[in-house]
Formats: structure tokens, sequence, C-alpha cells
């Protein structure tokens, strides 16, 4: 009988990742999470300003160990303050590094810490992103709501890294909190059965 190469669910030694901030309590549907899960800070609210149209953050650098998966799929909730336009888009970025210390090695500069990336320094978010490895963008729509969506599979090239979340949209996303948004990155763990 031949063998199957089967997907099987996260454990506490491969754990899902759950980004958001400290003040994240989601409620009824808004709810993502997973079994075996592991917090990393990620504070999309920026200041209580909300993160403005072009704007970008970035997490704790993470280690995702030396032994990982070798795909993660990325499912994100993203609360608007005001309706978007229709097709607007979230985009989410990960700034692989080789090096464990935060601001260390992170392609794009990112700082490894919570907070606003604004490029590397020398050149805007927009010309510097390009430099880190893209995972997908969460479609939202013209309403006042938490969009919740699936943002792509992605195969991290490096132990170490930061999620980096790009404002595309035309408004102030999380203007006031952002109490209901969340990244969850799951691993994807094939197992010969």
């Amino acid at each position: 009988m031949a063998n199957e190469v089967l997907v099987k669910n996260a454990s506490a030694t491969l754990a899902h990742l759950l980004f958001h901030s400290s003040v994240y309590v989601p409620t009824g549907n808004d709810v993502l999470t997973a079994e075996s899960t592991t917090t990393v800070d990620l504070t999309l609210d920026e200041g209580g300003t909300g993160l403005t149209a072009a704007a970008a953050v970035n997490s704790d650098k993470v280690d995702l160990g030396a032994v990982r998966a070798a795909r993660y799929s990325v499912f994100a909730a993203m609360e608007a303050f005001s309706a978007a336009g229709i097709g607007e888009t979230m985009d989410l970025y990960w700034s692989p590094s080789f090096h464990a210390t935060a601001a260390l090695g992170n392609a794009g500069e990112t700082s490894g810490v919570d907070g606003a990336w604004t490029g590397d320094g020398a050149s805007t978010v927009a010309e510097t992103v390009p430099q880190l490895q893209y995972i997908g963008s969460l479609v939202v729509t013209d309403s006042v709501l938490v969009h919740k969506g699936y943002v792509g599979t992605f195969s991290p090239i490096a132990r170490h890294g930061s999620l980096v979340v790009v404002n595309s949209t035309a408004i102030t996303m999380f203007a006031t909190d952002d109490i209901e948004s969340a990244v969850l990155m799951s691993p994807v763990i094939d197992e010969i059965q």
C-alpha cells in the first residue's frame, strides 16, 4: 500500500503564532485563535491614532525554531474604523532575519520590536517593501466591521522574522483601537502516513 502525505495540526513544538496588541479582546465571530498558540506583539493602532493610508507597522521578532514548518498559512481579522473602498487591501509581509537579536539582520531595516515601520530610513515604505517577503493581502469591503479572511501561504526563508502590515487602503484603519484585530500564522505540517 502506498504512503500518503497528509497535513496534521500544529502542536506545542510547532505552535500557531497569533500577532496582536496587548488590548486584544475579540468578541463573537471575531475570535481568531487556535490551539497551541504563541502570542507575538503587533500593535496596529499606533498611538491611538490608527494606521494611516500607506503607513506600516512591524511586530516583535519571532523565532520559528531550529525545526520549523516549511509553510505557514496566514489568516487575519482587521477592524475598520470607517468604510474603505471595495477591493482595497491590507498587505502582509515577512521580514526574514538570520539573527536572533531584535535589531540585527532584518530585511527592510525593520526594528524587530513592535511599532511603526517607515522604511529603511533613507527610503519610504513603498520603496522599501520589495525587500520583504510578500505573504498576501486581506481584501476589505466598504463596511465598518472586522474584516476576516485568508491572506496567503508562504515559506519563511529564515529562522527569525517579523510580520509587517502595510495599510494599502485609502483610509485610516484602527483609528480608535485594534481590540479585535489579529493575524494568525498557522504552520502547515506535512506528515507521511
